[in-house]
């Protein structure tokens, strides 16, 4: 029983044995040459070394992965593109340096908020005032530097009846191209912070601040018309 399973032992491992052809001989489970056939692996190394005949190598299956570095542009609004010159034009954002007032007169002032809207082709936000006592005159004021002071941009004729729902347009068409079709108009390359001005017979009454933002970071900056 011991000389069956030795028989076995040796023939699995004379099938692990590769089959050299001269002057190759088998090392483990691979050729190396012996020129001077005296049955060990002739030392390897240096320029005149010899090398294994890879006709006796099997073949092997490598997996690479190749790296490729592609460069794209990251514009200032974020935005991601191949070249620069697709970046979207105009500044970034500065709404952040403004700070507004909140505070007004609820008993007359009911309403007063921005969203963005179009006129036109143009861009624009839309000014929404509600009030409990009609005005006689409306005048819309913006501050586009945050470290300077309000200006009036419209000055608008107030109802005879109580103001509900009344919407006033300021364009950002960066000059008088939109005139004809918003109340006012600002730049789009900075942010804004407007408010209104009431007029009435005993006084005037401030609501209060909105920001606009038409950069192309900003709410009006992103609508599209």
């Amino acid at each position: 029983m011991a000389i069956v399973l030795l028989g076995i032992v040796l023939v699995a491992c004379a099938q692990d044995v590769p089959t050299c052809t001269t002057p190759y001989i088998a090392s483990g489970n691979t050729c190396c040459i012996d020129k001077d056939a005296d049955s060990a692996c002739d030392p390897t190394g240096g320029a005149d070394a010899p090398r294994l005949d890879c006709s006796l190598c099997p073949p092997q299956f490598v997996t690479q992965v190749e790296e490729k570095i592609i460069y794209k542009y990251v514009c200032p609004d974020g935005s991601v593109h191949d070249t620069d010159d697709t970046c979207p034009q105009g500044a970034p954002s500065n709404a952040y340096l403004f700070e507004g007032n909140d505070a007004q007169d609820e008993t007359i002032i009911t309403a007063f908020d921005a969203r963005a809207a179009c006129r036109g082709e143009y861009k624009a936000a839309e000014i929404h005032l509600e009030v409990t006592k009609s005005p006689s005159i409306v005048r819309l004021l913006a501050k586009s530097d945050p470290d300077g002071g309000f200006v009036q941009i419209a000055e608008l004729s107030g109802n005879t009846t109580i103001i509900d729902d009344e919407y006033y347009y300021i364009g950002f068409c960066d000059g008088a191209d939109c005139a004809g079709v918003t109340d006012a108009q600002l730049s789009s390359d900075t942010a804004h912070l407007v408010r209104a001005v009431l007029e009435y017979p005993d006084g005037s009454v401030t609501t209060r601040d909105r920001l606009l933002d038409p950069t192309n970071e900003g709410e009006m900056g992103k609508k599209k018309c």
